[in-house]
């Protein structure tokens, strides 16, 4: 399995191996060559929380599913996994027509980054949206046109809102 994420504006895949009890990663960032799969302990801690050993760092990652992505969360910082298939291609890139940009979280509206009918590429941003007292920035999955907005700033939207459609440039 390979999820893909940005990390400081960095987009980073990392890609899982499960056999057993025994889990193997590697990050991956875009462009540079894979490195060797690594080992990490895995305990599910509790329903949702697991635990990851890694040499000689710990981890505890929440992991939080709902209809529009999983949330995984480290300390304070949650980010929006996205799986991504084998030849690279996200998990909904064979899903014809525009992508829908939701709230993967409740929060404000602090920002509207963009109009309707703007060209946008992948990976810019469109809005940003204040939950758990921390700003984060909604970026673009793809490439295209914003077709729809669905918000306005000081808007206060539930996880799942619709925030924008963005049709794809290919059509």
């Amino acid at each position: 399995m390979i999820v893909r994420h940005q990390v400081n504006g960095e987009v980073v895949s990392v890609e899982f191996r499960v056999s057993g009890a025994d889990v193997t990663y590697r990050v991956i960032r875009e462009g540079a060559d894979a490195p060797a799969f690594q080992t990490v302990s895995h305990v599910e801690a509790e329903p949702g929380v697991h635990s990851l050993l890694c040499g000689f760092r710990s981890f505890d990652v929440r992991l939080e599913h709902a209809h529009y992505g999983t949330i995984a969360q480290h300390r304070s910082s949650r980010v929006l996994l996205e799986p991504v298939e084998r030849n690279g291609r996200r998990g909904s890139g064979g899903v014809a027509g525009p992508a829908q940009v939701k709230a993967a979280m409740p929060g404000r509206v602090i920002r509207v980054l963009v109009s309707e009918g703007e060209a946008v590429r992948e990976g810019q941003g469109l809005v940003v949206l204040e939950a758990m007292k921390m700003q984060n920035e909604i970026k673009s999955p793809r490439g295209g046109t914003v077709r729809q907005l669905s918000v306005a700033e000081g808007a206060v939207v539930a996880a799942g809102a619709l925030l924008c459609l963005v049709e794809s440039a290919a059509g």
